[in-house]
């Protein structure tokens, strides 16, 4: 039972790596690349006040 779990917390943490890399080297250089200064700032303010709320 104990190793499922640390199984599963092995598997969830690789699966977070893995996507938190994908989103470093492709999707935020196109971002990047794709919007303007405004646009950028305006999704980070939809972030901060998104986790500003929780």
């Amino acid at each position: 039972m104990h190793f499922q779990l640390l199984d599963r917390e092995a598997f969830y943490l690789r699966l977070c790596s893995h996507h938190d890399r994908r989103r470093a080297d492709y999707l935020y250089p196109i971002l990047d690349a794709l919007l303007a200064d405004e646009e950028k700032y305006e999704m980070l303010e939809r972030v901060r006040l998104r986790e500003e709320r929780h």
